[in-house]
């Protein structure tokens, strides 16, 4: 009985492993904030920011996955200067750790929701009462090419907790476009 269950476990743990993809992912932010403090004589302007990291996707079915990981990721704005003729950028760094829902189709395109934990690692202005965490909403689009590439599209709906939480100053909306590349494939 003992052997029987041991082989069982193994081959379980085998097809689970199997379905296991682990992607390097770089890519491009492009975004705003949105902060209680300013009012309408200070706004502020869309700005290019960075994003990078692993993504680690596990492929629970044959038109489902879930895509987590870990990734390094820029958000941002600029506000012009009083004092000179300039703008100024404001970078905010965040430790993301997406956790996100996918659905498959025609085994090349994918659609996807979800959430993004988000720890800010170095904030644009420091304050005591600011939190250092925050959890986001995401939406992406994905296309497959190649085999091992993929090129991904994706909405961050900034601080769900900031909606709840009138002290928070800024609240982020991010667009992104990565490309992935497929390291390893346990098969």
């Amino acid at each position: 009985m003992n052997k029987h269950l041991l082989i069982i476990f193994l081959f379980s743990q085998f097809s689970l492993f199997s379905q296991i993809s682990i992607y390097l992912n770089f890519g491009m932010n492009y975004g705003n904030y949105d902060t209680r403090y300013s009012g309408s004589f200070a706004p502020y302007y869309n700005m290019f920011s960075y994003k990078g990291g692993i993504d680690i996707r596990y492929k629970f079915s044959e038109n489902y996955f879930i895509k987590s990981g870990l990734l390094y990721s820029q958000r941002g704005g600029s506000v012009d200067n009083p004092f000179v003729e300039r703008r100024d950028k404001l970078i905010a760094e965040f430790l993301e750790m997406p956790i996100i829902i996918n659905r498959v189709y025609k085994d090349r395109y994918s659609f996807g929701i979800g959430l993004v934990v988000s720890h800010l690692g170095h904030p644009v202005v420091h304050r005591i009462e600011e939190r250092k965490y925050d959890i986001d909403f995401t939406t992406t689009i994905g296309f497959k090419f190649y085999n091992r590439f993929s090129l991904d599209a994706s909405y961050l709906f900034g601080g769900l907790l900031s909606y709840f939480n009138k002290n928070d100053a800024y609240l982020y909306s991010v667009g992104n476009l990565s490309l992935s590349y497929r390291l390893f494939q346990f098969k």
